[in-house]
């Protein structure tokens, strides 16, 4: 199946920006809606955000547009998707980045993966247990977010599960540490955990995720290679934000609204 019979036969929710500012404009579109979506409804709005790179020009717009003063923020609670285990103000920390550019523009409830306790498996302890509290869960139970926002990576990673990562299994949980071949450490929601969001946005931009985004949307569904293929049972909760950078590969001519 080519990349483009895919998209047309899932009617996958595809959007295609032509620069990264009017990503990052339709990805606070997204956000701002869900947030007043789910405190209309239930009086609270749990959400994880991503790290990386590529959320760099999103988390900029937070911290300026003029919309985003509005929003409910009292009501909101933040998360990480993953985070790399180093101190909160390593420049590679990914809280360290939403720290920088919009976090004290907001008066949200943040949830930060500690980092600055004696080791990753301490953190994940940790983390799953700031989870549980949060969202009042019972043993056994995992966190249903409204809004999981990710990156990609150029290998298909989402969060830190990377190509055949453990973290891939069902029953680990709500939390995992990934260990990488450079001997660093990340610390990553599960795939069960993003499965079971209630909206899941993929925020992809530039040249070199053209090739794996077009080469995801053609093979058949294998998550232990290509991890971002767990979305795959539940891609009508999946909104896919793209440049058309990320997108130029996917289709000759583009028949997608522009943002």
């Amino acid at each position: 199946m080519t990349a483009k019979s895919l998209i047309y036969k899932h009617h996958l929710n595809l959007l295609i920006a032509q620069d990264q500012q009017r990503l990052a404009e339709a990805a606070v579109d997204l956000l701002a809606g869900m947030i007043r979506q789910a405190v209309m409804e239930k009086g609270s709005c749990y959400l994880a955000i991503p790290g990386g790179k590529t959320p760099r020009p999103f988390f900029e717009r937070l911290a300026t547009d003029q919309r985003v003063a509005s929003l409910p923020w009292g009501q909101v609670s933040i998360f990480w998707a993953d985070e790399r285990y180093v101190p909160h103000d390593h420049p590679d920390s990914n809280y360290g980045l939403a720290a920088k550019t919009f976090l004290s523009r907001i008066d949200a409830r943040v949830y930060p993966v500690p980092t600055d306790l004696g080791s990753p498996c301490q953190a994940v302890c940790t983390y799953r247990q700031t989870l549980c509290d949060a969202f009042g869960l019972r043993p056994g139970q995992i966190p249903v977010f409204d809004l999981i926002i990710l990156g990609m990576g150029v290998d298909g990673h989402i969060a830190s599960l990377m190509p055949y990562c453990y973290g891939l299994a069902e029953d680990l949980g709500p939390v995992c540490m990934v260990w990488r071949p450079d001997g660093s450490c990340r610390i990553s929601l599960t795939g069960q955990v993003i499965l079971a969001a209630t909206r899941i946005a993929l925020l992809i931009s530039g040249p070199d995720k053209a090739r794996i985004l077009a080469e995801v949307f053609s093979q058949r569904p294998d998550p232990l290679r290509y991890p971002v293929h767990i979305l795959w049972p539940a891609l009508e909760k999946v909104v896919w934000l793209l440049d058309t950078q990320a997108a130029a590969l996917l289709v000759t001519t583009n028949p997608y609204p522009e943002a």
